[in-house]
């Protein structure tokens, strides 16, 4: 046991390997095990071992690299949605604005004709925006 527990000690200097990824560094040990290990059987099963952690350690960075791509997507939606938010904000006090001077009684026509103008067309850029984000941002085929 004491035999084996100094190989393993040797072996497993971790802050040598210089690697952030786990599965990589045991994968890494698993090897070399296998060099410092004479008995054939032994060699194999080390050998299985890295082989194992090394496609752990591929696999996971694959899978890193898919949720890095779905979180940047899932970035853009979430920055359009605080976009389309603003604007329908914006709609809101538009609205408001416009039923203010109305209620007031007092307002030129064309302070009016403007505000309305400007209230039809960004509700409809809007509406438009909103429909867009619904039918095309494939939030499903994201997640």
């Amino acid at each position: 046991f004491h035999h084996w527990s100094n190989t393993i000690s040797n072996t497993v200097n971790l802050k040598a390997l210089k690697r952030d990824d786990i599965h990589a560094d045991t994968a890494f040990v698993g090897y070399e095990l296998s060099n410092t290990v004479g008995d054939k059987q032994l060699k194999e099963v080390c050998n299985d071992f890295s082989k194992a952690y090394e496609c752990i350690a591929e696999d996971k960075r694959k899978m890193n690299e898919k949720m890095g791509d779905i979180f940047e997507e899932l970035s853009i939606l979430k920055k359009k949605c605080k976009q389309i938010d603003h604007q329908r904000k914006t709609v809101s006090n538009l609205r408001y604005d416009l039923e203010e001077i109305l209620q007031s009684n007092i307002y030129k026509e064309d302070q009016k004709e403007n505000l309305e103008k400007k209230l039809g067309e960004t509700a409809e850029k809007t509406l438009v925006e909103m429909d867009e984000f619904m039918h095309l941002s494939m939030i499903n085929g994201v997640i």
